[in-house]
This record gives C-alpha cells, sequence and structure tokens, in this order.
C-alpha cells in the first residue's frame, strides 16, 4: 500500500518538474539566482559584504560564503558568513583576522564543511567547524591556483584549477589534488554540482563541464563579470551513511513515513538530493527514483 501511495503521488506530480535554484555570489557582494538554462542572472540582494570568494550551501538551504580582507585596509579581516537565499542578506559566522584566505567552499553530507586556502606555495585542504569556528588543516594539494570547490551526493569533491581550467578531485583524508578530466576553461571561478557526472562553472559565463568525459557545454551569458561562487546543491544534513533516512532523525525508528513525505516534497521541488539514482539523461527525477528510495529504505539503515 504504501509504495504504490507513493507512485501516486509522482504520478500526481506530472511531468513539468521545478528546477532547484542556483545561487551565485559576485566578489562585489550580491547573492543571484542564474537561470540553468541560459545562464542569466537575476539580483537576489546584496549581501551587505564585500571581496566574496567562494559559497556553498548548507542541508538547510542556507547559503556559506568565503570574504577575502584588503591587505591594503589595516584591520581588515577573511571570514566567512551566512547568507538568507530568500534576500541576499548575510550575517557573520567565523573571523579569522589576517589567517585563512579561503578561496573554496564546499558542504557535504552531514554539512561538513570543506575549504580550499590560497597559499603562496600550494594551497590547502581544511575542514572547518561552523559552530566552533575552528579549522582543520588536512593537508597541501599540491596545487597553487585552486578556487572553486564543490561536493556531490556521493561525497566527492571537486575542484577548479583556474590557471589550467582543470577539474581536480580532492582526497579528503590527505588534501592532495589528483586530475580527473575535463576542462571548464580559464575564465572560470566557481563551481558547484550540477547532477549525474555534470558540474556547473562560471564566472562570466555559466558552463557545464563532464568530470569524466571532460565535456564542456557553454549554457550562456551571466551577465555578470566577477561570479566568484556558486551555490544549488543542497547535502544530506544526516550523512551519507543513510540515503532512506531523508529526515535526518535520530529517534526510532529511524526510517519512518516522515521519510516518504520529505522525499516527496523534495521531488515536488526538484532538489538534486531527489535524484537517487544519480541519472543524466533528463528528466533527471523521475520513477526511477522513487523505486530507488524505495529500495534503499526497504534495506534500512546499518
Amino acid at each position: 500500500m504504501r509504495r504504490l501511495s507513493v507512485l501516486a503521488v509522482l504520478a500526481s506530480a506530472g511531468s513539468a518538474l521545478a528546477q532547484a535554484p542556483l545561487y551565485a555570489v559576485t566578489f562585489g557582494g550580491s547573492l543571484y539566482t542564474l537561470n540553468t538554462s541560459t545562464g542569466a542572472a537575476t539580483l537576489v540582494g546584496p549581501t551587505g559584504f564585500d571581496r566574496l570568494n567562494a559559497a556553498a550551501m548548507l542541508s538547510n538551504g542556507d547559503i556559506i560564503a568565503s570574504r577575502a580582507r584588503n591587505t591594503a585596509v589595516p584591520g581588515d579581516t577573511n571570514k566567512i558568513i551566512r547568507i538568507n537565499p530568500a534576500t541576499g542578506a548575510g550575517s557573520l559566522l567565523c573571523d579569522f583576522g589576517t589567517a585563512r584566505d579561503l578561496r573554496g567552499l564546499a558542504v557535504a553530507n552531514g554539512d561538513i564543511v570543506y575549504a580550499i586556502q590560497d597559499n603562496s606555495t600550494a594551497d590547502s585542504f581544511h575542514r572547518i567547524d561552523l559552530t566552533t569556528c575552528n579549522v582543520t588543516d588536512i593537508g597541501p594539494t599540491g596545487r597553487s591556483l585552486l578556487q572553486g570547490l564543490c561536493s556531490t551526493p556521493a561525497d566527492d569533491i571537486f575542484a577548479l584549477d583556474i590557471g589550467s581550467g582543470q577539474v581536480f578531485k580532492i582526497d579528503i583524508t590527505t588534501g592532495a589534488a589528483t586530475l580527473i578530466g575535463g576542462a571548464a576553461g580559464t575564465d572560470n571561478q566557481a563551481l558547484e554540482y550540477a547532477s549525474g557526472t555534470l558540474l556547473y562553472a562560471a564566472r562570466a559565463n555559466l558552463v557545464t563541464v563532464d568530470y569524466i568525459t571532460g565535456a564542456t557545454t557553454v549554457i550562456g551569458p551571466t551577465g555578470q563579470t566577477d561570479i566568484r561562487g556558486l551555490a544549488g546543491f543542497r547535502p544530506s544534513g544526516g550523512g551519507p551513511s543513510c540515503y532512506a533516512n531523508c529526515d535526518s532523525s535520530t529517534s526510532s525508528p529511524i526510517l519512518n513515513v516522515n521519510d516518504f513525505i520529505c522525499f516527496q516534497n523534495l521531488f515536488a521541488a526538484g532538489d538534486t538530493r531527489a535524484n537517487c539514482d544519480y541519472s543524466t539523461s533528463p528528466p533527471i527525477l523521475n520513477v526511477n527514483d522513487f523505486t530507488c528510495f524505495l529500495n534503499a529504505f526497504a534495506a534500512g539503515c546499518p
């Protein structure tokens, strides 16, 4: 009965699905949405902070961004801010003083925050606790021009080298960057997961790059000249260990009807987290994702 009711919801949803918003922050300090069909940017609002250099999305939909200090201004500091996606308004989360020039941010499942720190030699890979603002240095990447950073539903971390335009995979245990194929081009500074094996990259234009085949497709001009961060992929707040625990509940029974409601809501919103089978052919979200979720629910949590 439960299986039938879920498929009935899918049928009632129709074939047209809302697309999850893709947000962009500019170095000047504004938040935009990007049309993923044309690339065109629409202003959401000013964040109240300038010199933004990276962005990522938390599981609750809020956006975080790094802010680089102006070395010509005494007392200016490096920061991480939280951005309201509805208004663009920013608020301070972490102030690192003159340390931590962060050029890439990614949020993995469980709201684990990773960052690329710009150094004079090899850039370094870090993990950041947003509650305490403590930074854990994981290790050097072996590259010196990494900027964009993003996570996938499988918790793979990718980075963009703005010198070569190439995409690298980051080892989350050592920080080492390995070329995996695909080149987004040198006029890109921000990276975000799209779907399947596709990533978004942007600065003046919005493009997609397949990190397996290397195929790059220009979607179109954004109308902006200096996009520094993209945010659109919402990780699971409960971590990667149990996909079926959609609502990240901790009370027994962990898996229950609320997880079905949660998944249905994600599907209806066109959220990338509902792409359970990681399909890449349109429509990305379809009946197979419900079958995938049902199988994950039946398998239970470890």
